[in-house]
């Protein structure tokens, strides 16, 4: 019975989730929605604390949300070019990571 379950920390742990997250935080700056960049942090939030206990990436796991809301405070201000910096450390760290997935 409990086998249909083992589908979901991959879900809320696992790529999916962080790619959907860059993709929302995309769409928000595009779109100028401080909401959906709020929300993508939300939803980066648990992968980021599952890279922050890996010896590996340790602190910059933390990072993710943070930008995230940066970004987010940056849309609401009206400052889009800020926003668009603060998303590329996110997109550089994931990229890093899955260096480390594909390479082993």
């Amino acid at each position: 019975m409990a086998n249909y379950l083992n589908w979901w920390p991959a879900l809320v742990f696992g790529w999916p989730a962080i790619l959907l997250a860059i993709v929302l935080s995309v769409l928000g700056i595009t779109k100028r929605s401080p909401s959906v960049l709020a929300a993508s942090a939300i939803i980066a939030t648990p992968f980021s604390l599952y890279l922050g206990g890996s010896p590996r990436v340790g602190w910059l796991g933390f990072v993710i949300p943070v930008l995230l809301v940066g970004a987010s405070v940056a849309v609401r201000y009206r400052r889009v070019e800020i926003a668009w910096l603060l998303l590329v450390p996110i997109v550089a760290i994931v990229g890093w990571v899955a260096s480390f997935v594909m390479g082993e």
